[in-house]
């Protein structure tokens, strides 16, 4: 999951993935409005993994790369995210919290979340020691309930979260050729 500042670079990012051999999607609100149909399906089939049953987009590959803006910083529900690249900035802290709380939300086989944070929200890192403690809750009844949660290889005290600093390196890494139109 990729979260962009605007809809015009969500789109140009989204191109920029496809041209390299990753099936990417642009999924924004104006998306929703203009296609709802493949809107759904689109956010269906990279959810779980194939296009829903009679899709009309069913000949095409699978998104494994959405790249949204606002929409999926709230009422995202794909368990399964393990990667996300922040390029958009938010001022509040509450946002940034529900949005991280969203995306480490457990599923199976899930032992970690990358974080790309290419714009400086680990600042906002000393927030992350709330989430882990209701992560810690949350684990615990699960595991009372009777259900296998995996837990990740973990030392630290934000439930699998590793604050890496400064990630310009890590994220030049993955984007250095990117055209300067996009830059």
């Amino acid at each position: 999951l990729i979260i962009a500042p605007n809809v015009a670079y969500a789109g140009a990012i989204a191109a920029y993935f496809k041209a390299h051999g990753i099936e990417a999607v642009r999924l924004t609100a104006e998306d929703r409005t203009n296609d709802p149909l493949f809107f759904e399906h689109s956010y269906t089939a990279w959810k779980t993994g194939q296009w829903p049953a009679g899709s009309p987009y069913a000949d095409r590959k699978v998104p494994q790369v959405v790249v949204g803006v606002d929409i999926f910083k709230e009422g995202v529900d794909v368990p399964a995210i393990n990667i996300v690249m922040l390029l958009d900035d938010t001022n509040s802290s509450i946002q940034f919290l529900h949005s991280i709380g969203r995306w480490l939300r457990l599923a199976p086989f899930k032992t970690r979340l990358l974080v790309l944070d290419a714009i400086g929200l680990y600042r906002k890192v000393h927030l992350l020691h709330y989430l882990a403690s209701a992560m810690d809750r949350e684990r615990a009844t699960r595991a009372g309930a009777g259900t296998r949660v995996h837990q990740s290889d973990s030392t630290g005290s934000l439930g699998g979260f590793h604050p890496a600093g400064d990630v310009t390196e890590t994220v030049r890494k993955y984007i250095d050729d990117v055209p300067s139109h996009l830059a």
